[in-house]
């Protein structure tokens, strides 16, 4: 079984194939099953800006700690050009599940996360935070600001539409962040879902 993506325009296309007993890199390495301590799958959201043009979507990634040496990092996204990226989830999924079976029978005692980075979660965390008290407050401000002035200026309409998209977008953002709470997982149950 293998998998291939180019993570970036600077980057070459970096393959990865199952093998009996490890994980086959193209950059000739290779890492026994045994030898894995660790695996984090998450799904990043992607980026889009004020028309809803999407700047990179989203996508779902997948880092192997062995004993020794770097984090191995694929990723379900594959760079195909310049603001072109392709979703390889079809084939991305199933790899990650074999490996994941092959390494829970290596090695018992791997662990398997699901879930943003403690540090990572942390930071949108305290983002959303902040967004909940600005919020009030900015629209405290428009209403003072409508009340004093005799006529509506532009910027208070702009700010008018943020406020209210991210009125409107709190609550799915908390779902996401919950669901991106880092935890344990059996891999046996993992079904491209992280």
């Amino acid at each position: 079984m293998e998998y291939s993506f180019r993570p970036s325009l600077l980057q070459k296309e970096r393959r990865f194939r199952l093998e009996r007993d490890g994980i086959w890199r193209s950059d000739g390495d290779a890492v026994k099953f045994a030898d894995i301590r660790k695996i984090r799958i998450y799904d990043s959201p992607g980026m889009r800006n004020l028309g809803g043009t999407t700047l990179s979507p989203g996508f779902r990634r997948f880092v192997i700690w062995p004993a020794h040496g770097r984090a191995i990092v694929l990723s379900s996204n594959h760079f195909a050009g310049i603001a072109n990226f392709e979703d390889r989830r079809e084939s991305f999924d199933p790899f990650v599940a074999a490996l994941m079976q092959r390494v829970s029978a290596a090695n018992p005692s791997a662990i398997f996360i699901s879930g943003m980075p403690i540090a990572l979660w942390l930071f949108w965390l305290v983002a959303l935070a902040g967004v909940m008290i600005v919020t009030p407050l900015a629209a405290l401000l428009i209403v003072i600001e409508m009340i004093q002035a005799t006529k509506i200026d532009g910027w208070l309409i702009v700010v008018t539409f943020l406020l209210a998209g991210t009125f409107f977008g709190f609550i799915p953002l908390a779902r996401t962040l919950w669901r991106a709470l880092p935890r344990r997982f059996d891999p046996a149950s993992y079904a491209g879902q992280p």
